[in-house]
């Protein structure tokens, strides 16, 4: 989410993380070229709950073509959990410019360098510090786990869905249990414009598996189809698997969708044959939503 001024004490303490002798002074400049300078825009990573603390920080200086990374922190507490590759592998959901640039010195550079950046060193910039310039191109087509501050991008992603299948109803979206951590919104992205979308959720087992993420309905926009959007999404979902140390990743597929079916092998899974069963509680409104294929 974008900087909001209601944290600022909070944002400007993980800030400090990133900037070099961080005096009263330096910080306040740094923080009013954030909140003044339109060429300068800085974004927050919120941890989990209902109130959650700000976990990171990447502040970023739009140039010809390429978007420069000036800042990128993570609270200390949240470190070593992937926090600062997903907000560089993010960038995608909030601008165009795919040619991202960093300038870092030897502490860091590693980081980058484990990422996928290219580094070139600058030489001893500063009397003995060398400086690294590092170079990525990111993917057209990302994925990111939403929260409740990307509920309006969700309902407009459904209210589409609906429109193209001639039903309504977006009403659950801000009843989504958006901390509970048992179940996700997966939004699809194609240079910053949301794409598509998944809701997933966690299958619990009681041996040494301990779950699945399950991943249902996922829908991408006509006009995004077959621009790695969907792999996008699935890769999200593998990395949720991942994080929870889980077996792996489940869904259903119809049996008459075979570009579905072709998309699902090449992102690694095996299709066995099966049969699906559904009782509907028509009282909840559940008749309503028989997605028409499309």
């Amino acid at each position: 989410m974008p900087h909001n001024a209601a944290r600022r004490t909070e944002v400007s303490a993980v800030l400090a993380e990133a900037v070099w002798e961080p005096s009263g002074e330096k910080l306040r400049q740094t923080m009013e070229t954030y909140e003044r300078d339109p060429g300068h825009r800085l974004y927050v990573r919120l941890g989990d709950g209902p109130e959650p603390e700000v976990a990171g920080v990447i502040g970023l200086r739009e140039l010809a073509g390429t978007v420069e990374i000036r800042h990128l922190a993570v609270a200390p507490g949240r470190r070593g959990r992937g926090l600062g590759w997903e907000m560089v592998f993010a960038l995608p959901t909030v601008c165009t410019c795919l040619d991202v640039v960093a300038e870092t010195d030897r502490d860091a550079v590693g980081f980058y360098r484990r990422i996928g950046f290219s580094v070139e060193s600058l030489g001893e910039v500063y009397p003995g510090t060398e400086r690294f310039r590092c170079r990525l191109r990111l993917p057209e087509a990302v994925a990111a786990v939403a929260s409740r501050y990307d509920s309006g991008t969700v309902r407009d992603l459904i209210v589409e869905r609906g429109r193209a299948a001639g039903v309504s109803g977006h009403e659950s979206v801000d009843d989504f249990p958006w901390e509970d951590r048992l179940a996700w919104v997966i939004v699809g992205y194609h240079r910053g414009q949301p794409a598509g979308y998944a809701t997933v959720c966690l299958l619990p087992k009681l041996d040494r598996r301990k779950g699945f993420i399950y991943v249902d309905e996922i829908w991408v926009r006509p006009d995004f189809r077959r621009l790695g959007v969907a792999r996008a999404i699935l890769g999200c979902a593998d990395a949720l698997a991942e994080d929870g140390g889980l077996a792996g990743v489940r869904l259903y597929v119809a049996s008459d969708n075979p570009a579905a079916q072709e998309l699902y092998r090449r992102a690694g899974y095996t299709l066995e044959p099966s049969l699906f069963a559904e009782k509907l509680h028509c009282g909840a409104g559940a008749e309503a939503f028989r997605w028409r294929q499309d």
